[in-house]
């Protein structure tokens, strides 16, 4: 009757209650696979078709990023955002966001000034406020150039916290960002560019994380309607 959840369930009772009878095992199990025969043949346009818009926008969203992969020593390459770019920033404050091909979103905090030891940045937007989890050790660096005090922490997707899709979700509002752990707190607020260059980040990281995730299960239908032709012998 069409009703595929009902007899999912009712195939995998047939297996429990006839585990020595081969043949009923046999129907059971050709059953099953019609029923992902069809899932998958009625999935394969629905995923390829969504595929093919989000292919279709991707250059548009790549557009104000430059790709970067040294191939010597990379497997997977990412993407700057050409407005700000780490050679051109070196004297200040700021978040830097970073964005990888498979999708991987990370926001790297660049501070320059007094030591300050932050292992946390917390986003706020009038009372509103978000942060990140604490950073480990071995995301944090620390050094000093001509007497001038730097630390850089990395957070990945796991330490944001939600801090990034709060930023892009804000990007027309006035953003303030503090910097957080055992020294003085430290203070200052995105420029309308930061802010459009880390919602244009968090966009990019979105739809190259669905292209990936798209273009696997596209491969794994395909795969699947393969193997299942075989058995079923269509």
């Amino acid at each position: 009757n069409n009703q595929d959840s009902i007899a999912l369930e009712i195939i995998d009772s047939i297996h429990i209650k006839y585990r020595t009878d081969v043949d009923v095992r046999r129907l059971a199990d050709t059953l099953r696979w019609d029923i992902e025969y069809r899932h998958a043949v009625t999935t394969l346009p629905q995923v390829d078709s969504a595929l093919a818009l989000l292919q279709e926008r991707m250059p548009q969203l790549t557009k104000p990023f430059r790709f970067i992969k040294n191939d010597e020593y990379q497997s997977v390459g990412s993407f700057e955002h050409y407005k700000l770019r780490t050679e051109n920033n070196t004297g200040r404050c700021y978040l830097k966001p970073s964005v990888d091909e498979q999708g991987k979103f990370s926001i790297t905090s660049n501070y320059i000034g007094k030591k300050a030891d932050h292992t946390m940045v917390r986003i706020s937007v009038d009372s509103v406020s978000v942060e990140t989890l604490v950073a480990p050790s071995s995301n944090i660096s620390q050094f000093v150039d001509v007497d001038t005090y730097h630390e850089i922490i990395v957070f990945d997707k796991e330490l944001l916290n939600g801090i990034d899709a709060f930023i892009a979700n804000n990007s027309e509002s006035r953003i303030k960002v503090s910097l957080v752990g055992d020294g003085q707190p430290y203070h200052y607020y995105l420029t309308p560019t930061e802010r459009e260059i880390l919602a244009q980040s968090y966009e990019l990281a979105i739809a190259l994380a669905d292209l990936n995730r798209l273009t696997d299960q596209q491969l794994r239908l395909s795969q699947k309607i393969e193997l299942l032709k075989i058995r079923l012998n269509k």
